[in-house]
């Protein structure tokens, strides 16, 4: 009778957290084990996927306010988001410009972009035509930061080093 009253083919409730809790104990000694297979298998991709998002919230703005996405027939053209892949200080951002664009655009704008995204430095290499790589040092959710967010309109002035 209580089979009943079950979703069909549904897990029981206890099995399913019991699996959950399962999967975390066995990820947990994956890491302690072989912390740089977990790293590689787990942890990095998973840093790129959030990356990835943290890039494509923000990346709208950043490319309007820097003016790295030209209108053309009443249309706002914005650079395509490609492959994320992190590191523990930097993340290598893969973009496809849009037509008429080169990778000069955004090496002129490099300060720009880092600003725009929370990053000490943005690099900007070819990867190949119409493909740029961006490099980011110690970006957003990272433990290094810039420190201009302590600076705030009528807070207290910066003494000077003499």
């Amino acid at each position: 009778m209580a089979d009943e009253q079950r979703v069909a083919g549904g897990p029981e409730p206890v099995r399913l957290v019991g699996a959950e809790v399962e999967d975390a104990h066995a990820a947990a000694a994956w890491r302690l084990r072989w912390p740089a297979s977990f790293t590689r298998w787990i942890a990095r991709p998973a840093l790129a996927k959030w990356r990835r998002w943290h890039y494509h919230r923000h990346w709208p703005a950043v490319m309007t306010i820097s003016r790295l996405a030209p209108q053309h027939r009443g249309r706002i053209l914005v650079p395509v988001l490609g492959k994320v892949t992190s590191t523990g200080c930097t993340d290598l951002v893969h973009v496809r410009l849009v037509s008429g664009q080169s990778p000069a655009d955004f090496t002129n704008r490099a300060d720009n972009l880092a600003h725009g995204f929370g990053a000490f430095i943005c690099r900007v290499r070819t990867a190949r035509p119409g493909r740029s790589c961006w490099n980011w040092s110690a970006g957003p959710g990272r433990r290094a930061h810039s420190g201009a967010s302590n600076i705030s309109a009528g807070g207290p002035a910066l003494r000077s080093a003499a």
